[in-house]
């Protein structure tokens, strides 16, 4: 039975195949792990990205899979993992608004290191593992806010960072610099709301 005929190739075959056959390789990454990984990302930023934008989030992750497919390891976790953490990658630099050259940097530097730490599994168990008591402050106290202001802190927990005010502006309809007053005012108000004295940053829980 060749490849085309089968619908179960391991992932050590599909790195072949990227590694001889690119767009063959590349068809079958993305008939294995696209649906869930697009689900993931739904489920992961939800209003935040809009529909046209998964399709350029997946695309850029599935160039990198192939670009980087040599460094894929095995022994540290399934493909399915790997390529989720290089989508989340390019999720993040959508939201950052970085230049597109910084997702070479990014994954070169990391794929050894850091991609596929956990399980695909676990990765996408996610949500059912226990999260941090401060998690859970934070997530409450973002409920409170204001609706815009819930907007460009979830937009900005969701980046790792801080969301572009131009996307967010345009996403919302409104200016950058209501972005700018409403990002300051939410924090303000997070502060007041998780008891943070002023001046000392929030940290993301880990």
């Amino acid at each position: 039975m060749d490849n085309e005929t089968r619908t179960d190739l391991s992932d050590e075959e599909i790195v072949r195949l990227l590694q001889s056959d690119r767009d063959e390789g590349l068809r079958r990454l993305i008939r294995k792990y696209g649906g869930r990984i697009r689900g993931w990302l739904r489920k992961r930023y939800g209003n935040i990205l809009q529909d046209c934008e998964y399709d350029e989030v997946l695309s850029t992750a599935s160039f990198n899979a192939w670009r980087y497919c040599g460094r894929y390891d095995s022994t540290r976790g399934s493909l399915g993992a790997w390529y989720l953490r290089i989508a989340q990658h390019a999720a993040i630099d959508l939201l950052r608004a970085e230049n597109r050259h910084r997702h070479t940097a990014l994954i070169e530097n990391d794929v050894r290191d850091r991609l596929s730490e956990a399980s695909y599994a676990e990765i996408f168990e996610e949500s059912t593992t226990v999260r941090p008591a401060q998690f859970v402050q934070l997530e409450a106290a973002v409920n409170q806010l204001p609706p815009l202001q819930r907007a460009i802190i979830e937009a900005d927990l969701a980046a790792n960072g801080r969301a572009a005010a131009e996307r967010l502006a345009l996403r919302h309809n409104t200016s950058v610099s209501v972005i700018y007053v409403s990002r300051n005012k939410a924090i303000k108000r997070l502060r007041k709301l998780m008891q943070i004295p002023i001046g000392e940053e929030m940290k993301e829980s880990t």
